[in-house]
């Protein structure tokens, strides 16, 4: 299955990792739950859109 997922999802990702790689892992733990909250989220929104049995 692939959710077009939007471009906040890729963002915070992208910060996240930005953060990881900086050393900074509070920031990371933030920006990781964020976004993998959002993804989550924007993942059950997709799959109530489609048919059953379709993802």
């Amino acid at each position: 299955m692939m959710v077009p997922y939007s471009e906040k999802v890729h963002e915070l990702e992208r910060k996240a990792s930005e953060a990881w790689d900086r050393g900074d892992k509070e920031e990371y733990e933030r920006l990781d739950k964020e976004w993998l909250d959002l993804l989550i989220k924007e993942t059950e929104e997709y799959k109530k859109k489609m048919p059953i049995g379709w993802y």
